[in-house]
């Protein structure tokens, strides 16, 4: 119940209540020793650090995060917690190993058939390299990511993700074309 509270605090913009209940939550979880109340509750600190752009403690919660979901082998939570990882190196400019987070998260979310996440995974893997990596087959790869972030969330109904997706598309479309272009202009240009 605390989590859920926090939860609502966050989405109201109340983050130092948000984080009073994630802590007094995670306080509960040391105390009945529930390792799972306790992952959920480390991840839900972590995410109030992220929306507060404080990547530091962010980084400290979700590893711990990471470590705690291992130890009880929690695929599904496991892999949220590595997509939150990507999110957090991607921004902290770490790029490589952002991108290392999403494949490991698109492989646990594989094995658990978690639909939704794959959509959210795929489409944070083309993003990923769409951004980072600029020759012809990166686009290509990007845009088999994005297809399959599409099929997920068209089969499953995800209207707000298939909208991010076309629009993604759009972009890395335009993207590829201009390096086509420059491709031909500078073959032409011999």
């Amino acid at each position: 119940a605390l989590i859920n509270l926090s939860t609502v605090l966050s989405q109201q913009k109340q983050y130092y209540e948000d984080l009073k209940y994630c802590r007094r939550a995670l306080d509960i979880s040391y105390k009945i020793k529930d390792k799972t109340i306790e992952a959920i509750s480390v991840q839900s600190i972590a995410n109030h650090f992220m929306i507060r752009l404080q990547y530091d403690s962010a980084e400290v919660y979700l590893l711990k995060s990471i470590s705690i979901c291992e130890e009880l082998n929690d695929k599904n939570r496991l892999a949220e917690s590595y997509n939150s990882a990507g999110v957090l190196f991607y921004r902290t400019g770490r790029s490589t190993i952002a991108l290392e987070q999403h494949f490991k998260a698109l492989e646990l979310f594989r094995q658990t058939n978690n639909q939704i996440q794959l959509a959210n995974t795929y489409y944070n893997i083309s993003s990923l390299i769409y951004k980072f990596r600029h020759n012809k087959s990166d686009y290509i790869k990007a845009l088999e990511y994005l297809d399959s972030s599409l099929y997920c969330s068209k089969i499953n109904n995800y209207i707000e993700s298939v909208s991010d997706n076309y629009l993604l598309k759009s972009t890395i479309l335009t993207s590829f074309s201009e390096l086509e272009s420059l491709s031909l202009n500078e073959k032409l240009n011999l």
